[in-house]
């Protein structure tokens, strides 16, 4: 049957009837009004069953310039839906038609279900306030610069703490002050437990007191953690913090289809390619996984302690007091020990053929779509575990060096430069002597063993 709402003042004066256009409602009525007012509401028509819904929770400010609009939950859990952006009509407005176009800034907001629409962007300072319960936001910013010229374009800035987040805009659309300065258009949410930004430049999502979890891949950064989770969405910077001492957060980075890096430090890690950079901030693990394709592409870079480096074929993984970061599938890993400390390095060979390069410098294993190198490691050990047809090269360094073999393992070292590399169950090695004097001592071995250039006995 037929719906209608008619709205009176206190002294039954007619002030409106409600609308049937709105796709998510029979009837709809819509009035401004303020505090205090008293109003009579009848509901009239055939129709049967009818549910009555009175929403107040949208209120726009206009004491000050800019208006401000406040948005309010309940005590309940709610759900926030916010959309600012442009709607055109007619033609491109940056092609030769730009005379059929006109173009409408636009706000929207939902709450519990209930759409306000506003034909302009009302206001430069908005709040989404959650009031208690465990509350829901989205955010689309997505088309915020799509009307604009480049040279226009603002930067889209999200801040997203554990329940609470702040979004700006800085560009023209919202014109300029006195001094020519663009003015900024705000977004703020409190008492939100889930937010989601669509649509940006630059987020930077911070944890808790907790121990969280920070997930991130070309699209999409998240962050995660005991009664909160934020999430960003087409962003092309995204910094996860770890800021709270005390915690244990996790960082956990996908890669593109395309060929990517991923960088690490024990207080930073950081995966980037084509349009897109992801950084985690802090933390205490990071992970990164190639799986989507592309030559990816691993650099790990050490602490002042002592630190060690392992690799196979899968993963490498450098490690300390306090940090571990990892990269897992992918074509290269490189780990650097710079900062000091005595390090150490394990590579592990593959089921197939391998081989292995060491010198005073760096140390490298790498076979089919793999390659582990060690730099600057004092020790560095590679290990021959499957039954592939591996080969080792070790060369000398300027100083004065030592081979020894014995059994199933060869070691090259010098006391002078403080360094060691051995090599362990592989099939041939290979120790070549150019400068310095260099000595031997080789007992008995179960592999072939060749020794190039000029080795005496000590």
């Amino acid at each position: 049957g037929d719906l209608q709402i008619t709205l009176y003042d206190s002294d039954f004066n007619e002030l409106a009837t409600s609308i049937d256009d709105y796709p998510w409602s029979q009837a709809r009525l819509d009035w401004d009004t303020d505090a205090g007012t008293e109003y009579y509401l009848e509901v009239s028509g055939t129709a049967r069953d009818v549910d009555l819904r009175l929403a107040n929770l949208v209120q726009v400010s206009e004491e000050h310039y800019p208006r401000s609009l406040q948005v309010y939950g309940t005590n309940r859990n709610d759900t926030f839906e916010f959309e600012v952006g442009w709607q055109t009509h007619g033609g491109d407005p940056w092609s030769g038609d730009y005379w059929t176009t006109s173009i409408t800034q636009r706000q929207a907001i939902t709450v519990n279900g209930v759409r306000y629409d506003f034909a302009r962007l009302v206001s430069q300072s908005v709040t989404i306030h959650g009031m208690g319960g465990s509350d829901t936001a989205t955010v689309d910013i997505t088309h915020l610069n799509d009307m604009l010229p480049p040279s226009e374009k603002g930067s889209i800035v999200a801040e997203l703490h554990p329940g609470s987040g702040t979004i700006t805009h800085t560009g023209p659309i919202f014109g300029r002050d006195a001094n020519g300065t663009p003015q900024t258009f705000a977004l703020e949410l409190d008492s939100v437990t889930s937010i989601t930004v669509r649509g940006g430049n630059e987020a930077h999502l911070f944890d808790s007191i907790g121990d969280d979890r920070f997930v991130a891949t070309p699209r999409y950064g998240g962050m995660s953690g005991p009664g909160f989770s934020n999430h960003v969405l087409d962003f092309e910077s995204v910094l996860a913090h770890a800021t709270v001492a005390h915690r244990s957060d996790t960082a956990k980075f996908y890669d593109s289809p395309g060929d990517d890096l991923y960088v690490t430090t024990p207080t930073y890690a950081g995966l980037s390619g084509e349009g897109f950079e992801r950084h985690a901030l802090g933390f205490d693990a990071a992970h990164a996984y190639a799986t989507a394709g592309g030559f990816d592409v691993a650099k790990m870079f050490d602490s002042p302690a002592d630190d060690h480096f392992y690799a196979d074929p899968i993963q490498g993984v450098l490690y300390g007091d306090g940090f571990l970061k990892r990269a897992k599938f992918f074509e290269q890993v490189h780990a650097y020990a710079t900062a000091g400390g005595h390090d150490v390095a394990d590579l592990f060979d593959s089921p197939e053929d391998d081989l292995f390069f060491g010198n005073s410098v760096e140390a490298a294993l790498w076979g089919t779509r793999f390659y582990n190198r060690a730099k600057h490691f004092e020790e560095v050990q590679a290990h021959g575990t499957y039954s592939g047809n591996d080969r080792a090269y070790l060369l000398d360094s300027p100083a004065a060096d030592h081979v020894a073999a014995q059994a199933d393992w060869t070691r090259i070292s010098s006391s002078d430069l403080s360094y060691l590399r051995q090599v362990t169950a592989f099939d041939h090695v290979r120790a070549t002597s150019t400068a310095g004097r260099n000595t031997k001592q080789i007992d008995a071995v179960d592999f072939m063993l060749t020794l190039e250039g000029e080795w005496t006995d000590p």
